[in-house]
């Protein structure tokens, strides 16, 4: 449990610079999209979206990470697409 609010901790940290990196160098066209999220950008983009207390992510072959969190004072489970975007499941 430590471990994952260190990682959330230095994510937030850096995620600032990293956006700011990010917006200086647009992307080439020419280039391909990544192909998924790290597990720690997964675990920014489900804290970013509400989740804390996540346990079981795990990575799907389409890049997708799948995980329980606690949201709203009650467990549940979430996606986290390759894009970023935190979707809740059923």
């Amino acid at each position: 449990m430590r471990t994952i609010n260190f990682a959330l901790t230095a994510l937030l940290l850096t995620a600032p610079s990293a956006a700011a990196i990010a917006q200086s160098n647009p992307p080439d066209p020419g280039k391909t999209a990544p192909t998924g999220v790290t597990q720690q950008q997964a675990l920014y983009d489900a804290g970013v979206a509400g989740y804390s207390m996540m346990s079981g992510l795990t990575k799907e072959k389409d890049g997708s990470w799948m995980g329980e969190g606690s949201k709203g004072g009650s467990e549940s489970r979430f996606s986290v697409d390759p894009s970023g975007k935190v979707t809740p499941l059923p």
